[in-house]
C-alpha cells in the first residue's frame, strides 16, 4: 500500500495512516506515523478524509499536539469538500479551546 501512497493515491495514504493508528496488517501501532500520513495528505493534497483525521488528531492530541486552531482548519478543509463527519466534528468542537 505504501507504493500506492507514494504514487499519489491519497486514499491509500489515508488508509495506511489508519493501519498505523490501529496497528493492523502487520504494522506496529504508531500514532505519530499515522498522523504524519494524515497531515501530509491533508495539507499537501487537500484530501478530505485525511483532513478529517488530521483534525481529530489535533483536537484530541493523540499522535499530535493538541491544537484547536489547527484542528478547526483541517476539519473545515474536509467539511468544505462535503465530508459530513468533519462538519459535525467542527461544529461540536468550535467553542472548545
Amino acid at each position: 500500500m505504501d507504493a500506492k501512497c507514494q504514487a499519489g493515491d491519497y486514499q491509500a495514504c489515508t488508509e495506511l495512516g489508519m493501519k498505523y493508528y490501529r496497528g493492523q496488517d502487520g504494522l506496529p501501532q504508531d500514532h505519530e506515523k499515522a498522523h504524519s500520513y494524515y497531515d501530509e495528505t491533508c495539507n499537501k493534497h487537500n484530501y478530505a478524509e485525511a483532513c478529517y483525521r488530521d483534525g481529530i488528531f489535533h483536537s484530541v492530541g493523540v499522535g499530535a499536539e493538541h491544537n484547536h486552531d489547527r484542528a478547526m482548519q483541517s476539519l473545515k478543509m474536509a467539511c468544505d469538500q462535503g465530508h459530513e463527519k468533519a462538519c459535525k466534528m467542527a461544529e461540536r468542537i468550535k467553542d472548545d479551546n
